[in-house]
């Protein structure tokens, strides 16, 4: 888990682990945690706090590369969001495909 605040963070570890869910690190030094992620290769990254730049938030891709399926978590506990981003991969052999793939990522959204 990457911190922002560290009491919020630590309260959320207790609150997962209490779902049965094992943290593999926590960290507040972004450097520290982007190394972390390339060693652990977690399957999720939770990112807590809504002050991540769009950079920082890519080399957190960028080190979860290897991990096919992974995902980041961000949280925000000042407003009760979390934005769940995945890695997907398509062949995509028109603009056709894309088109679809488009028509359905909002479908989504709007139900």
């Amino acid at each position: 888990m990457l911190c922002r605040d560290e009491l919020v963070c630590a309260a959320l570890r207790l609150a997962l682990q209490k779902q049965g869910i094992e943290l593999l690190g926590m960290e507040s030094d972004p450097a520290k945690g982007l190394s972390a992620i390339g060693t652990l290769l977690p399957d999720v990254v939770l990112m807590e706090g809504s002050g991540w730049d769009a950079e920082f938030t890519a080399q957190v891709w960028l080190a979860l590369r290897e991990r096919t399926g992974a995902q980041v978590i961000q949280i925000s506990p000042e407003d009760n969001q979390i934005l769940i981003c995945h890695q997907e991969q398509r062949l995509v052999g028109s603009t056709h495909d894309l088109a679809q793939i488009i028509f359905n990522s909002t479908e989504v959204k709007h139900e």
